[in-house]
């Protein structure tokens, strides 16, 4: 009778230095040059849709094992390439690189793709894509959502 959801998600944290869209904008507005994985596909899904995707979820009933993620898979190296975009930042500054020569301990697999369909089915909607997504994460960042997240870390000290 639970939901076991498997995902992957970015956005604004309190630390500002959680998820990979953060590590993306902190060194892409400080013009600090960043690598981006070209060989390790995902698929991921904006906090927010993932919140209400859960809701929906919870609101039907449903159970069983489920895939929330965004609808489209690209690389890392490509997402940090929209975040630029997005943002209006230097493009160049991303640089690709293989996740197999980038000295990290851990062996990581190079297809981190799941499915929706079986999500999208069962809840009768389409799951948002990361270009959605990271139009609600720029979206936030003007509203300042950013630094309201920051000072409600700083008062719970």
């Amino acid at each position: 009778d639970a939901i076991v959801a498997r995902v992957n998600f970015f956005g604004w944290s309190l630390s500002g230095k959680r998820s990979l869209s953060e590590f993306f904008y902190n060194h892409l507005s400080a013009g600090e040059a960043c690598n981006g994985f070209a060989d390790i596909w995902f698929c991921p899904l904006f906090v927010g849709d993932l919140a209400e995707i859960l809701v929906r979820m919870l609101e039907k009933g449903l159970s069983g094992l489920y895939h929330v993620v965004g609808s489209e898979a690209l690389t890392k190296y490509e997402f940090g390439l929209r975040i630029a975009r997005q943002f209006g930042f230097d493009e160049n500054l991303v640089h690709p690189i293989s996740v197999d020569g980038s000295g990290l301990t851990a062996r990581r697999s190079h297809n981190l793709r799941l499915s929706v369909h079986k999500l999208s089915t069962d809840l009768g909607l389409d799951i948002p894509g990361v270009s959605t997504g990271i139009a609600k994460f720029y979206t936030q960042f003007v509203q300042g959502y950013p630094q309201k997240m920051r000072s409600y870390a700083q008062v719970n000290k």
